[in-house]
């Protein structure tokens, strides 16, 4: 491939890209994430992942290095969801896991992580 093309292209380098440019390296794919800030914000937009993400983070050898942990995650005993407390001790195969984490943090981690097979441009511009 030309060094003017690209095999994927994600807009944004907000967790959501980062992780989904990390699952593409992995696949042996050199993805470009562009981003229109030409910095990482300080500001929080999210307090961390939830649900099946931290499963494959754990799988991916990176739930480690966000925790600092040798521990595995470990499903919540319970989650409030629309106000109410959702009690989940005792289900069988619980999805819930959840990893609080400021997201300039979160961003951190996740670029650190492939940070030789992810390229990313900032302050991009349309």
């Amino acid at each position: 491939m030309p060094e003017t093309q690209v095999p994927v292209v994600i807009s944004g380098a907000g967790p959501n890209g980062l992780m989904v440019a990390c699952e593409l390296a992995l696949a042996g794919v050199r993805p470009m994430v562009l981003e229109r800030l030409p910095a990482p914000s300080d500001e929080p937009k999210a307090n961390g992942m939830v649900g099946q993400v931290i499963r494959m983070l754990d799988m991916r050898g990176l739930y480690r290095r966000f925790t600092g942990s040798d521990d595995p995650p470990h499903p919540a005993y319970q989650w409030i969801f629309s106000g109410m407390s959702v009690p989940l001790f005792g289900v069988r195969d619980n999805p819930m896991y959840a990893l609080m984490m400021a997201q300039p943090n979160l961003s951190g981690c996740l670029t650190s992580a492939h940070a030789n097979s992810v390229s990313t441009s900032a302050g991009a511009t349309s």
